[in-house]
């Protein structure tokens, strides 16, 4: 039986946040600790016994974090965001298929579009229930009109396949546009870089890393 359990918090001389544990059992003192690792990612779970310390892993849980280029650039301007999983089985339609399947309102979650004048080149984060509406979308960007990016040239663009292109870590850094449809929200979800994998953050968050452009750019569906 377990007598008495004490948790500290702390951060190693790595930098590493850990958890550490003091557990009274059957009159023996254990120190338990989790150790958060980014690089690999996962939680190694060990434990310290024993008046020297000897320590023992145990062991370790597959905590695994997704690590794309979205969640890089993140990472890398230490934005705090959430992930969410899950199984994409559509060929189209992914943002609405994304929202029916995290049991999502179709207004919290985003698709991101690609448009163009000629070589000027802007992304469009817009509610999957929503169309996007050229014309004012143009003029959010200061273009004279705009058009819809072919799929392929969106993919070779910014290094991610339809239907994960994410508004993060794009391979060419191109202008954003935000539908003000997000600013009321506490969280608007985006793609995390790959099908299947979405992020989640506060719009003003998202609208600063961008350093995005905000307006009325939809039309409902």
């Amino acid at each position: 039986m377990i007598n008495q359990v004490e948790c500290s918090p702390a951060i190693n001389r790595y930098g590493i946040p850990v958890l550490t544990f003091l557990v009274d059992f059957q009159k023996r003192k254990f120190k338990v600790y989790i150790v958060i690792c980014e690089k690999p990612s996962c939680v190694l779970l060990y434990l310290s016994a024993g008046a020297r310390g000897k320590t023992v892993i145990f062991s370790i849980m597959g905590i695994t974090k997704m690590m794309t280029p979205a969640t890089k650039f993140l990472d890398s301007n230490k934005i705090q965001y959430s992930m969410y999983k899950y199984e994409c089985d559509a060929k189209t339609d992914f943002g609405h298929m994304a929202a029916t399947k995290l049991g999502r309102d179709q207004n919290e979650v985003f698709k991101t579009l690609l448009i163009h004048h000629e070589k000027t080149y802007v992304t469009a984060v817009i509610p999957v229930n929503c169309n996007l509406n050229l014309k004012r979308a143009a003029k959010l960007a200061g273009l004279k009109n705009a058009e819809m990016v072919k799929p392929a040239d969106a993919e070779r663009l910014t290094g991610y396949v339809c239907g994960g292109i994410s508004p993060f870590g794009q391979k060419k850094r191109t202008m954003t546009l935000v539908s003000d449809r997000a600013l009321a929200l506490k969280e608007m979800l985006v793609s995390g870089g790959q099908r299947g994998f979405s992020v989640g953050l506060p719009p003003d968050v998202l609208i600063k890393a961008l350093d995005a452009r905000t307006g009325d750019i939809t039309d409902d569906q």
